[in-house]
């Protein structure tokens, strides 16, 4: 077996890690199918469907009805549509929402689509607008007091999307992509109108303008808390060791439903010198901001040839995700699909994992600036 080179998305986004300049249509075809092939990366297609249904349905369902996985929201909601821009959609995608299961999936940030190809899938997110709908004029009145405002959030807000904006059946608020790139009369009109098909009911008649107005203006005053970051505009290192503890024995893990392994046993396992790979199924995006130490990208949209490069052997093989088993469970399946027969879960997730304060790691390599094996998890 050799080293892991992670091929994925370079037929998008090229192998450089500074972010890619505006490309059109024909700029960003930029391989022909033998070379992808030889190159084991996925196609370089501006099918809008073609790229829905591969990068975001997992979550959001095919027909952008939403709820698949960790509460993704509803992406085909004609009142979203009639509330938003191309821009702001662009961005979601792009940057994501960091701190949540939604990654960066533009390649500036590390992801593997092409700006052409953000483009593309937001066009076909806008065939679920409906051009008949008339939002008309806002109702809430302006120079809202985040003040009271606060006081109004508590009372009707906080219960869905958690009293720090932080989400919790409701997506989350206080994100900095979503607090940077929102429409400014995003929230006033989201409170007008709500979102119909959805738990998001209209607040006319039960909040008075002035009240809408103080919402937003505390909703907006969270633009200035500290702590909130964006995405970095790093991708993931090409050349990996895929293998932990290379020298040591295979584990022997107990598992939930032939499935599913608790994050504590890995840990042990890992502290105790077993040989081990671990894949973050996320988006390519987010392992740039936090991995589990040693882990090496293994996106749930990764080709099965490059999975056959994965050892055959004892070594056992653990994927995670933020959902926390929609991706990873994903990978597992084409593992097992393809032969591999020690395969798990992580069954609480990578942030459960990083909440409890287990070992972690940044940046672009599986154990981060000078890390190594022996330095996250011991002898």
């Amino acid at each position: 077996m050799g080293r892991w080179m992670w091929m994925l998305g370079l037929a998008a986004c090229g192998g450089a890690s500074a972010p890619q300049a505006e490309q059109g249509p024909e700029e960003a075809v930029d391989v022909t199918a033998q070379a992808r092939l030889a190159r084991n990366t996925p196609s370089a297609s501006l099918d809008g469907e073609q790229l829905y249904v591969e990068y975001c349905a997992l979550c959001h369902g095919e027909q952008g009805q939403g709820y698949l996985a960790d509460n993704a929201p509803m992406l085909s909601n004609p009142w979203l549509h009639a509330m938003v821009d191309d821009a702001y959609l662009e961005q979601a995608v792009k940057m994501g929402r960091p701190g949540t299961p939604m990654a960066p999936y533009g390649s500036a940030y590390g992801g593997p689509l092409s700006d052409a190809q953000v483009r593309a899938i937001v066009a076909h997110m806008r065939g679920w607008a409906d051009p008949s709908i008339d939002l008309g004029e806002p109702s809430a009145a302006t120079g809202g007091s985040h003040g009271r405002g606060k006081e109004v959030y508590d009372v009707h807000c906080a219960s869905c999307h958690g009293v720090e904006g932080e989400g919790v059946t409701g997506p989350s608020l206080a994100n900095p992509v979503f607090l940077r790139t929102m429409p400014a009369d995003l929230v006033t009109r989201t409170l007008q109108h709500g979102r119909p098909g959805t738990a998001m009911q209209s607040f006319e008649g039960v909040l008075t303008p002035r009240q809408q107005a103080d919402v937003a203006s505390y909703i907006e005053s969270w633009k200035h808390k500290r702590g909130r970051r964006l995405p970095p505009a790093t991708k993931p290192a090409r050349d990996m060791e895929p293998v932990i503890h290379a020298q040591g024995e295979g584990p022997e893990l107990p598992l939930r439903k032939d499935r599913y392994v608790a994050s504590k046993d890995v840990l042990q396992a890992l502290r105790d010198g077993r040989k081990m790979v671990i894949l973050d199924a996320r988006s390519t995006g987010d392992y740039v901001m936090y991995h589990l130490p040693g882990a090496v990208p293994a996106p749930y949209y990764s080709s099965d040839e490059e999975l056959l490069r994965l050892p055959k052997d004892d070594t056992f093989i653990v994927a995670y995700c933020a959902c926390p088993h929609a991706a990873s469970g994903k990978v597992v399946d084409k593992l097992r699909k393809l032969g591999f027969e020690h395969t798990a879960v992580l069954d609480e997730g990578v942030d459960y994992w990083r909440e409890q304060g287990f070992p972690g790691a940044t940046g672009p390599t599986p154990f981060g600036v000078k890390g190594s094996a022996a330095q996250a998890y011991g002898p």
